[in-house]
């Protein structure tokens, strides 16, 4: 009995700890791509957005410039970069209808034929160097362009994380939270969010502490009944 009571926190500890790791507390917003940026967005499934796995995190990258509504926002399915040129491919709207249930669940703010129009005009590949940004492009026009044999083109999630800028609190403790989930501008809002942040961080130091000290005083009690055992 005693083995299973460890057992089980052992577990507990596990998953606490895989949890934390899957709904990190902060999280890197946006990524520079000389001029332009693509930025991180959690779309929410409203059939069931509780279910994490039904909401699909997307990155959106605005030709025009800074982040707009939905009518100003081209999707990246995948991104790569070659020297100084970073060189990524955008969802059609039909592709991101498809791909992106929860996307497909959230009617368009606006008109959907603009809405539409306006992803299918930045569609298909594109590239941003120091001096250049071009889009709508062929895979044939990206490759002659820089003279490419082969592209291949990773998950934008990959370079968010690990070269992104404007880290603030995850997407879903903002929506947990009712923070909106772009960039957070407004006073009130940064700082509601530093201290959700610290409220957050001290709940995951007690729950940590305290699965770690109970495993340690089983593994201790077990050792200990271990010995008395013996003749």
């Amino acid at each position: 009995m005693k083995k299973v009571f460890l057992g089980i926190n052992i577990i507990l500890l596990w998953i606490t700890i895989w949890h934390f790791y899957r709904f990190p507390i902060t999280e890197n917003m946006s990524l520079p791509l000389h001029n332009k940026k693509v930025y991180r967005r959690l779309i929410f499934n409203i059939i069931d957005s509780l279910v994490k796995d039904r909401n699909d995190l997307l990155f959106n990258i605005n030709f025009g410039g800074e982040e707009q509504d939905d009518t100003g926002r081209a999707y990246v399915k995948g991104l790569t970069k070659n020297g100084d040129a970073w060189i990524g491919y955008v969802y059609s709207f039909d592709e991101i209808m498809e791909d992106s249930p929860a996307y497909a669940s959230n009617p368009p703010n606006g008109d959907r034929l603009v809405v539409e129009e306006y992803v299918n005009k930045h569609s298909g590949y594109f590239y941003v160097t120091q001096n250049e940004t071009k889009y709508h492009l062929t895979k044939e026009e990206i490759m002659r362009k820089f003279n490419l044999k082969k592209l291949k083109l990773k998950n934008p999630k990959f370079f968010v994380e690990k070269f992104g800028t404007d880290r603030e609190l995850s997407n879903w403790h903002k929506y947990t939270y009712e923070l909106p989930q772009s960039k957070l501008k407004d006073e009130k809002d940064i700082k509601n969010a530093k201290n959700i942040e610290k409220r957050i961080k001290k709940r995951r130091i007690f729950w940590i502490l305290s699965l770690t000290l109970c495993l340690m005083l089983q593994i201790l009690f077990l050792s200990k009944s271990k010995k008395n055992a013996k003749p």
